[in-house]
């Protein structure tokens, strides 16, 4: 395996899958970066078996071949190299020289066998996301996802897309967070309904920072996963097995009652309040009549 790559273009990529990969973990390929020098170029894969990553980097291939190696370390070794091309060669079964211009690396890596496979990335009927309002959906229902309550961690959000219609919903057992949008696709005769762990939308939303507002992403489900093609990443997240709350039960009517508040006048005074509300729930109470509102909180 030998190929050469430029700095730039290698340690953006790099620096892609570095959320993915695990740090602290009993198997220690998945601390590890796969590289596969192909007639395409360089794919970059990365994994904790629950969410995976594919990218492509440009890349002269000199001999085709795959080796594993540490990903932080790669990543901090790329960075610190001078700009301009690098030189990478697959030496013994799992050893990567890196050399450019008088500096030179080798990292000691696993057997590619070892590397966990991900789902096939072909879509049958890939549905098509506007980036732009994916990218805000995203953001407003993520915070809500709990990560650290054993008795009501789903770890994930609802992702759903049923006929034209894109949901996402996410609940820790004390709040909701709701958001959806129409697209501009012919309805779908089968539908996408899947908890999507939260990792998969945190990088997701990594991924679509970098995309102009008219782009495109494409989404669909492959065996028991869901993926989203990103320009030339693709990510895939296993399902989680968890049945999503029936929240369509607690979401208010709005059509009999609506408020307008300044939005600022709100922040600031929540902020306020909130500095003694209970740690875990960080709830507050609103006391409304006809032309005030009251914010109280009390731990």
């Amino acid at each position: 395996m030998e190929f050469i790559a430029k700095k730039d273009d290698l340690l953006g990529q790099l620096a892609l899958v570095q959320g993915i990969v695990e740090r602290k973990t009993t198997m220690p390929i998945l601390s590890h970066l796969l590289l596969v020098a192909d007639k395409e170029g360089l794919q970059l894969v990365a994994t904790d078996l629950e969410v995976g990553f594919r990218t492509r980097c440009e890349a002269s291939i000199s001999q085709p071949g795959e080796v594993t190696v540490p990903a932080r370390k790669i990543f901090d070794v790329v960075r610190s190299l001078p700009g301009g091309e690098i030189q990478f060669r697959r030496s013994g079964d799992h050893d990567l020289g890196i050399v450019c211009e008088q500096t030179k690396f080798t990292l000691r890596g696993l057997p590619a066998s070892d590397f966990p496979s991900l789902p096939e990335t072909a879509l049958k009927d890939p549905v098509q996301l506007p980036a732009a309002r994916l990218r805000e959906m995203i953001a407003r229902v993520i915070f809500a996802v709990t990560v650290d309550d054993p008795v009501y961690s789903l770890n994930g959000a609802l992702f759903s897309v049923e006929g034209k219609t894109l949901t996402l919903v996410a609940t820790d057992g004390h709040r909701l967070a709701y958001a959806s949008c129409e697209l501009e696709i012919k309805p779908l005769k089968k539908g996408i309904r899947q908890v999507v762990h939260r990792k998969t939308l945190a990088e997701l939303l990594k991924l679509l920072a970098d995309l102009d507002d008219e782009d495109q992403i494409s989404c669909g489900e492959v065996d028991n996963h869901i993926l989203f093609r990103v320009d030339r990443a693709v990510l895939t997240s296993r399902s989680l097995e968890k049945s999503f709350p029936a929240y369509e039960k607690v979401l208010p009517d709005f059509d009999d009652h609506q408020i307008g508040l300044d939005r600022e006048l709100l922040a600031a005074a929540l902020k306020r309040v909130s500095l003694l509300s209970s740690e875990r729930s960080r709830a507050v109470r609103f006391d409304l009549t006809r032309d005030r509102l009251e914010i109280t909180s009390n731990s």
